[in-house]
């Protein structure tokens, strides 16, 4: 299946849009955990400081490659901060606007509910995976961004 033909279309649902997004991630991830391109506790949008083949962490793989590598030049922080907010919303803060106006309105879309921020903390939070993939924490913690989407 491919979640993308889902999760772009706004004309569907934004509760099914959501949906595919996390079967996206689970799948991608599980299929193997290092590609969650993390270094220490740090993980990066575009993937590209990490030595593994991945496309970049959950929110990256979503944007397109010039924004995650931005964002990833620039240090630009994760969801504890609410930095998701102001990678989406504060372009007059940054240092090439025209990069930060490539994000697809598709995905500016999703953000409500705090639904970017419980699926990046899905991605970081090591307790939610194990060499196989998401393990029963992290299919907890799924069950929880359900009930928020």
């Amino acid at each position: 299946m491919n979640y993308s033909d889902i999760y772009k279309n706004e004309e569907l649902p934004i509760e099914d849009r959501k949906l595919a997004v996390l079967e996206d991630t689970i799948t991608y991830y599980s299929e193997d955990p290092k590609r969650r391109c993390k270094q220490g506790k740090a993980c990066f949008y575009s993937g590209k400081s990490v030595k593994v083949d991945t496309k970049g962490c959950a929110i990256g793989r979503l944007l397109p490659k010039e924004v995650s590598k931005f964002l990833d030049d620039t240090g630009f922080g994760g969801w504890e901060n609410n930095e998701i907010y102001s990678i989406i919303y504060s372009l007059e803060d940054t240092k090439d606007i025209e990069t930060m106006k490539s994000i697809p309105a598709w995905f500016k879309s999703l953000d409500s509910g705090n639904f970017f921020e419980g699926l990046q903390r899905l991605h970081d939070e090591d307790l939610f995976w194990d060499k196989n993939g998401l393990n029963l924490a992290g299919k907890q913690q799924v069950d929880a961004i359900k009930l928020n989407i």
